[in-house]
């Protein structure tokens, strides 16, 4: 259906993303992983004619083609004429349509009917489309996507749609790839996603590997693969430790065989030509092996060198931190009978009463609009409960919500790096943030000109230089911008500090990782 041949893409002389990709995708659900940056929106974008590329070709011999970017990506000219549809399919019904409605209706009846249902699958069947929202992000990207899967037979292109998805629409959405008969490239870091796939694409450095199964198949392949790659890199390790051991012993047996045939030679009385003679066939001999040795050393460097380069280091941390303050044994949260209200209605179906120990790990869940953020804001204290009390017995929480509001994003982490609070070690710093995946320029780059990504794992690396780690993180949504190995970070990050934990997600799998099994559930009053 879909044939890439040679494609080149570059956005400037010094940032080259694709050369030579070849890719051939049929009728079926494939999944594209890759790191950050690595060119998976790009690609998907490339595919859709939103860019051209430098060099190749994209042959699409698909009738439909449909592509859903990412939700903070600029709304896009098919998703406003499939609102129109909407709109005009039910001006017609309540009659209150014109001639032009008519006409603009001819050919999309079958659409329009399309439409209607999966907006009844996704509970969007009494929206108001009528004013092109304002819609939360949430609501807002489950009105995209029914609108991208009424395209039956389209071939979809799709850009982390499960991100904004609250879990029930993230079965909906899983159920509704398996269900769709026109095929799909996803690009997700949701690995329940990825694993209902057929294939894995796998997009790093510039190249394209294809895999044949879900996620959790490719995954046990790459980890076989580079468990390869550590043991070839162990072994040519060890080949330059003797190779250099072997050319030190060679260089001092020869130089004290040099001696001693001085020595010998001035006790001797041996005639100068000589000495001379045998003192220069003794400098070749030298020579010759400390050539050898040099070019065996050289070849091994090389091929060390080599393998390195393919080698995804382990991102497990072993901070060297104060523990948090411990409060005894009283919670360092309470709430008593919380409540918050939203446009004069109470926003739970019942008050709110919660206790965290120091040290406890709780999940925070619940549909979309449920009230979880809120909540956050109101442990926080930037919002006060309409009813109810809350007692904070945490000296400092660190907040990391969606927007990474509190990180002061004109400064770049070197600036922040000079605060007190932070350790003072210098190399510490940069060897967390390397392992963290943050880069040396990434470092010094004001963090306002980061991607969303990049931003998060600064800030990643700003809660694991804290000279004392703060007594409680609260998380809300932390995973809609990491890679897979950015999370695999992340949980590690989080496993080595001694903090209380409030994490906000719809990512189950990530919260068996961090194994946070207490959940509170939030209900929206009715």
């Amino acid at each position: 259906m879909i044939q890439i041949i040679n494609l080149s893409f570059a956005y400037s002389d010094d940032f080259s993303l694709f050369h030579q990709l070849h890719v051939n995708l049929a009728r079926a659900r494939y999944g594209l992983v890759g790191p950050n940056a690595a060119g998976k929106s790009t690609l998907l974008a490339l595919i859709a004619g939103r860019l051209a590329p430098h060099a190749g070709s994209i042959f699409n011999e698909t009738p439909d083609l449909q592509y859903l970017p990412q939700l903070d990506v600029v709304a896009d000219a098919a998703h406003e004429e499939g609102l129109r549809v909407l709109q005009v399919g039910r001006a017609i019904q309540a009659t209150e349509a014109s001639v032009a409605d008519w006409s603009f209706m001819e050919e999309r009846w079958a659409l329009y009917a399309s439409m209607e249902q999966r907006l009844q699958e996704w509970g969007l069947a009494d929206l108001d489309i009528s004013q092109n929202g304002p819609w939360s992000g949430g609501t807002w990207q489950r009105l995209r996507l029914a609108l991208t899967l009424a395209h039956e037979d389209a071939f979809l292109l799709l850009d982390e749609p499960s991100n904004h998805l609250d879990r029930e629409s993230r079965l909906i959405l899983m159920e509704a790839l398996q269900k769709h008969r026109g095929g799909c490239l996803v690009a997700s870091h949701d690995r329940e996603l990825l694993n209902t796939m057929d294939q894995t694409l796998a997009l790093e450095d510039g190249k394209i590997q294809v895999h044949g199964g879900p996620y959790d198949f490719y995954k046990a392949a790459y980890d076989q693969q580079q468990a390869a790659f550590h043991a070839a890199w162990a072994q040519t390790q060890q080949e330059l430790d003797r190779a250099r051991k072997e050319a030190q012993r060679v260089r001092e047996k020869q130089a004290k065989k040099s001696a001693k045939g001085h020595r010998d030679r001035e006790k001797g009385g041996m005639p100068r030509i000589l000495l001379g003679a045998r003192r220069m066939k003794a400098e070749l001999t030298t020579a010759k092996l400390q050539s050898r040795h040099e070019e065996k050393i050289g070849d091994l460097e090389s091929r060390l060198q080599e393998k390195a380069g393919k080698l995804i280091h382990s991102t497990e941390l072993h901070l060297d931190v104060k523990a948090v303050r411990r409060p005894g044994d009283r919670p360092i949260l309470s709430l008593q009978k919380v409540q918050h209200r939203w446009s004069e209605a109470d926003l739970w179906g019942e008050p709110l009463y919660l206790q965290l120990g120091a040290g406890e790990h709780l999940a925070i869940v619940g549909a979309n609009g449920s009230g979880k953020s809120t909540l956050l804001q109101i442990i926080m204290g930037r919002i006060e409960p309409a009813s109810g009390q809350v007692e904070r017995r945490f000296r400092e929480a660190f907040l990391l919500d969606q927007d990474l509001s509190l990180l002061p994003r004109h400064q770049s982490l070197l600036e922040i790096w000079q605060d007190p609070l932070h350790v003072r070690d210098e190399g510490l710093r940069r060897t967390i943030a390397a392992r963290l995946g943050l880069k040396a320029r990434e470092a010094g780059t004001p963090l306002e000109q980061l991607s969303g990504g990049q931003r998060l794992r600064a800030a990643l690396v700003l809660l694991a230089t804290r000279e004392v780690p703060p007594d409680l993180i609260l998380l809300d949504e932390p995973s809609n911008h990491l890679d897979l190995n950015a999370l695999d970070c992340l949980v590690t990050t989080l496993r080595a500090l001694p903090s209380s934990l409030i994490v906000v997600t719809h990512d189950f799998r990530f919260l068996e990782d961090l194994s946070v099994h207490q959940r509170f559930e939030l209900v929206r009053a009715r």
